[in-house]
């Protein structure tokens, strides 16, 4: 399970010199971009730690990597949805990524 921290700081160092042009594409881009740096070492931005999610390692870190996979996936169909114009399909596959923090569609 990633904790907040070490979510932040690879959102943090996947976003720099980044525009985000909407918010779906901006999750989108920043699942794809956790995707790309969970394995790799994450530095404490304020320099006090190394690498700020070495607490997860072995079949945490597998299953994480997993479960950004499988949303990323539906971040994609998401937007695919919508730009067909179901945004009913649209909202339901944002809410396997979010889960109860996202509405419900109507």
């Amino acid at each position: 399970m990633l904790r907040s921290f070490y979510l932040e700081c690879m959102v943090r160092e996947g976003l720099e010199n980044v525009t985000i042009s909407d918010f779906p594409s901006g999750v989108r881009y920043s699942l794809n971009q956790l995707r790309s740096k969970i394995y790799a070492a994450t530095p404490d931005p304020a320099g006090y730690d190394g690498h700020v999610g070495s607490y997860l390692v072995g079949t945490a870190l597998t299953d994480t990597a997993k479960r950004l996979d499988t949303a990323y996936k539906y971040a994609l169909e998401a937007e695919q949805w919508e730009r067909l114009g179901k945004t009913d399909k649209a909202y339901e596959r944002w809410g396997l990524v979010f889960s109860d923090y996202f509405p419900a569609y109507g």
